[in-house]
């Protein structure tokens, strides 16, 4: 449940995101979306779900669940995420790899004078 955010509580951005229209629904919002849209989907599958507290509340409509470790969610938005020195690796290796090209319009832009008309 980390992929829609911090509870709308404690998400600082939410608000100003919103009325930006940068985000179209806050992130609780979207959590219960996604719960609606594809927790039946996976019952239906037969599969479990590995959220023992996982449920729809019948008179609200809404689902409450077991809380995501948010200090987890910080450490790998600021960088201490499992896979951050590979996702490093790769755009440090994008870069290297389009460099001649950042190069090769430089020097165009530098060298080509556009015709008068």
């Amino acid at each position: 449940m980390h992929f829609f955010g911090p509870p709308d509580v404690a998400s600082q951005h939410t608000e100003k995101l919103m009325r930006w229209k940068v985000k179209m629904a806050s992130n609780d919002d979207m959590r219960q979306q996604f719960f609606n849209q594809y927790v039946p989907k996976i019952l239906e599958l037969g599969l479990t779900i590995p959220d023992p507290e996982l449920k729809k509340d019948p008179e609200t409509g809404k689902w409450s669940y077991g809380d995501p470790d948010w200090d987890e969610f910080k450490r790998v938005i600021n960088g201490h995420g499992p896979c951050n020195a590979e996702r490093l690796a790769v755009r440090r290796k994008a870069e290297e790899n389009g460099r001649w090209v950042r190069q090769a319009l430089a020097r165009a832009a530098d060298t080509y004078v556009a015709p008068l008309s």
